[in-house]
């Protein structure tokens, strides 16, 4: 009899082990592909126009403001996708094909770039870019971690960011023979590349979903209330709860985006050839990944707005000294300003947030936040672009820097804040 209930027990204890082994086996795909996709999310749609602006400028010939605005056109879209997010969720019952129809148009829209012959088609198509991957890039974060165990999560969510900063290094790896080109064809082409490699990581991550359709996990017996958006407004702007966190993501998403947007056009502006102004650009996002690295083994002891104050000021400080005149400079800065901005504060800010807030409040205060993060990366194309066509590019990254440092401090006093809560 004992005999029995030993074997018993150990054919139990083989069958979850076989099982676990067999849905690790089936999402390290599904997080690749994952990964894969939100670096055509944000390295493609968002960070690519920032290293194509000398060329399209040279083809077009357009001054920084209304390059600031075809900015500030895709960051429109961004902010309505965001907003319209939680309608379309209501239409479409299947998230899978939704995720999936939503990075396809975005790609396409990306491809459709590379047709434009002046300001105002690149504006559309700058905004449909943005509006597509603003439902994309939820989608795919939620669509994994619903089929990840819970203590892996927080694994996944550090890998799928990672992931955003692949787009930074396969485009400065394909920058510089195609930028030889010359101004008129090259950034059709860059637009073309990865419009068409975004187009074999839809298809990619399709397949992978679909095979762990039924991997997800169950979801909770208790349903969450219906909470007031008046609640959740008045927790965001609460002193005692997020406001400083929240001014200090608005400050982010206006000062990293007039980094990335006018960053390269200074490094034309010195003079660099373009084949190191792709090196250039691939080794910020090669140290965004090392320090997506750093931060997610920070997180696991600090997760705080402390910690978030020091990735916002490393970025400030990454920031300013690009603005230098000199090479090595540029680089050094340039390497502070990606292992610190690229991933840093997205990926705190979430974990902090989640730790200041009711769990049932946590999918209305992060939309909040998404959004006042949208208002700013609205805000910063347009107005580095009046700063610029005004009083130059070092003056335009310099006032970028200057709005991170802010962010830094609202981060600060935020943790201040957690830390007398205790």
């Amino acid at each position: 009899m004992l005999t029995k209930e030993r074997t018993t027990d150990f054919l139990a204890h083989a069958a979850v082990t076989i099982e676990r082994n067999e849905v690790q086996t089936g999402l390290r795909p599904l997080a690749w592909w994952s990964a894969l996709a939100f670096s055509c999310i944000i390295g493609f749609a968002r960070f690519s126009y920032g290293l194509l602006i000398p060329t399209i400028q040279d083809s077009l010939h357009g001054s920084y403001s209304m390059l600031g605005l075809i900015g500030t056109a895709n960051f429109a879209g961004y902010l309505l996708g965001t907003l319209g997010l939680p309608f379309l969720l209501m239409m479409f019952r299947d998230r899978i094909k939704m995720n999936c129809i939503s990075l396809f148009l975005m790609n396409a829209t990306i491809l459709a770039s590379a047709s434009s012959t002046d300001f105002l088609q690149l504006g559309i198509w700058r905004f449909l870019v943005g509006f597509f991957s603003a439902v994309a890039n939820p989608l795919t974060l939620s669509l994994l971690l619903e089929r990840t165990p819970p203590a892996k999560q927080s694994d996944a969510t550090g890998f799928i960011w990672i992931g955003s900063t692949f787009g930074i290094v396969i485009t400065g790896l394909i920058a510089p023979p195609v930028l030889q080109l010359g101004s008129g064809f090259s950034w059709r082409l860059m637009w073309a590349i990865m419009g068409l490699l975004g187009l074999i990581c839809t298809y990619g991550l399709y397949r992978s979903l679909q095979a762990n359709r039924h991997r997800q996990l169950e979801a909770s017996s208790s349903a969450q209330a219906h909470i007031s958006p008046l609640v959740l407004l008045l927790e965001v702007l609460s002193p005692r709860k997020l406001l400083f966190l929240m001014l200090s993501m608005f400050s982010y998403g206006c000062g990293y985006i007039i980094f990335t947007t006018y960053f390269i056009s200074l490094v034309v502006q010195q003079g660099l050839p373009s084949i190191l102004t792709g090196i250039v650009w691939g080794a910020m996002g090669i140290f965004g990944i090392l320090g997506g690295l750093v931060w997610i083994k920070s997180l696991q002891r600090w997760p705080n707005g402390f910690l978030m104050g020091i990735s916002m000021l490393i970025g400030t400080v990454g920031t300013l000294i690009s603005a230098a005149s000199h090479v090595f400079a540029i680089g050094i800065g340039a390497a502070l300003a990606g292992a610190a901005l690229f991933i840093g504060p997205p990926l705190i800010s979430t974990v902090v947030q989640r730790n200041a807030v009711d769990p049932d409040h946590f999918t209305g205060s992060l939309s909040f936040m998404l959004a006042i993060f949208g208002i700013g990366q609205l805000i910063g194309p347009t107005l580095g672009g009046a700063i610029v066509d005004t009083y130059g590019l070092r003056a335009g990254i310099v006032v970028g820097a200057l709005i991170l440092g802010c962010g830094a401090l609202s981060s600060f006093l935020h943790g201040v804040i957690e830390h007398r809560r205790r």
